[in-house]
């Protein structure tokens, strides 16, 4: 009633201006829909752009450290020293055990100081573990039962990567296995079996057939891995990982996805590819981008909550309406003074 009464009271000139308000505004809200709409898609697209160039550059991180590894695993392997000792190992007595132990466990300490993301590094042979063991249960029988050994022979000497796995239960060790945590539990380890060779100009030396071809275990931290990439996502709620080709978690920022964990089939389907997408995980709709490295075929990903995306991209739609919402009802108010008047003024001449 009051609204009728109103309306009532206004002139003819004032209601006039009022209906091209309101059709000057109809539009003006038509087309803030459609921008509010492109807006957010462009927002989402580019949030989703830049959470997988930080996915994509902390995979690039991680590839280069492991291949620094293998490269420092490769200089060992053409150096002549241990050419020289390995090659007479079956005639080597204790003494000579003890001798290299102390030699090459300082070398290859020195050989991977410059890699801070390396725990610890030791060669196996059947009669001796040569290098810095820093305190890790070295088991004969629990290696030798463990599969790794022969993993190393099959590989003809490539180097392979064993990640995702519980030590103490890869390795059969009662003991670790009886431990709620120690540092090594779930450590990532580059074995390769060790034909030494080296050259001089005028001849080419490898180690011969009938000698023992040890395997070097090259072991990382988990928790060393994971402090690459951890904290570079910075939406709330995020989650990042890596997976290898097995499907198990070799390393995880959340206790969602454990390491050694089996890795969502919405997350590994997408192992040797690099992109993004939304998924959906346990009722949850999240921004999904992923990257891959082929040598170790390992997946990095991460996942952030869509509701968090949409939060933000909100938030930033919010402040643009009251600014167009602002501009739209002025021009609206002007362009419905200047119309009235054109139709108000020839009928008060008239």
């Amino acid at each position: 009633m009051q609204i009728k009464e109103k309306l009532r009271s206004m002139d003819f000139r004032q209601r006039i201006a009022l209906l091209l308000i309101l059709f000057t505004m109809l539009p003006s809200l038509v087309i803030w829909q459609i921008l509010a709409r492109q807006y957010r898609k462009e927002v989402l697209s580019g949030a989703s752009q830049a959470v997988h160039s930080v996915v994509s550059a902390n995979n690039e991180v991680l590839r280069m450290g492991l291949k620094q590894v293998e490269d420092g695993v490769q200089l060992i392997l053409n150096d002549k020293e241990y050419y020289d000792f390995f090659s007479r190992l079956s005639q080597a007595e204790i003494s000579d055990y003890m001798y290299y132990d102390r030699l090459l466990t300082s070398d290859m300490v020195g050989q991977f100081t410059l890699q801070p993301q390396v725990y610890t590094s030791w060669l196996w042979t059947s009669q001796w573990v040569f290098g810095n063991g820093r305190g890790m249960s070295i088991d004969w029988k629990g290696i030798q039962d463990s599969g790794v050994l022969e993993m190393a022979k099959e590989a003809g000497g490539a180097p392979c990567w064993l990640s995702g796995y519980d030590y103490g239960e890869k390795m059969g060790s009662a003991w670790l296995r009886e431990k709620a945590y120690y540092d090594y539990r779930y450590c990532i380890t580059m074995i390769r079996q060790m034909r030494f060779q080296y050259s001089d100009p005028g001849a080419y030396h490898t180690l011969p057939e009938g000698e023992e071809w040890p395997v070097i275990f090259v072991h990382i931290l988990e928790r060393d891995l994971r402090r690459s990439y951890e904290g570079s996502i910075s939406y709330e709620g995020s989650m990042c990982g890596i997976t290898n080709e097995e499907g198990n978690i070799v390393s995880s920022d959340c206790d969602r996805f454990p390491v050694s964990g089996s890795t969502p089939w919405e997350i590994f389907r997408h192992m040797g590819q690099s992109g993004y997408e939304q998924c959906c995980l346990q009722g949850e709709d999240y921004l999904l981008c992923f990257d891959s490295i082929q040598d170790p075929q390992w997946l990095s990903w991460s996942l952030v909550p869509m509701d968090t995306l949409v939060k933000d991209t909100m938030a930033q739609m919010e402040r643009l309406q009251m600014l167009c919402l602002c501009f739209f009802t002025l021009l609206s108010v002007l362009v419905a003074q200047a119309v009235s008047r054109t139709v108000t003024k020839p009928l008060g001449v008239l």
